[in-house]
């Protein structure tokens, strides 16, 4: 169940959400873009057309975090409240 809310929120706070890792969000990602670092995050998270990478989405969501992204503060305190948060 815990697994089941932690996807939804993902998804309901994530902004957008991809079936695969557009190249424009992965370049946007590489440049820093918040946004595009924490819509990433979910895709690693969910494994949304590749394998599910906790490590990865929670250093995604870390990085938009600290640029203020609101999406991702939700997202990584939600991964930590999960014990999935390093």
């Amino acid at each position: 169940m815990n697994n089941l809310i932690f996807t939804l929120a993902l998804i309901a706070f994530s902004g957008f959400v991809s079936a695969a890792i557009d190249p424009n969000v992965m370049q946007a990602a590489d440049q820093g873009d918040a946004r595009a670092l924490n819509h990433l995050g979910v895709i690693y998270a969910n494994g949304h057309g590749v394998p599910a990478d906790y490590k990865e989405a929670v250093k995604r969501f870390r990085l938009a975090a600290d640029q203020g992204n609101a999406n991702a503060q939700y997202n990584l305190g939600v991964a930590y409240d999960n014990g999935r948060g390093g």
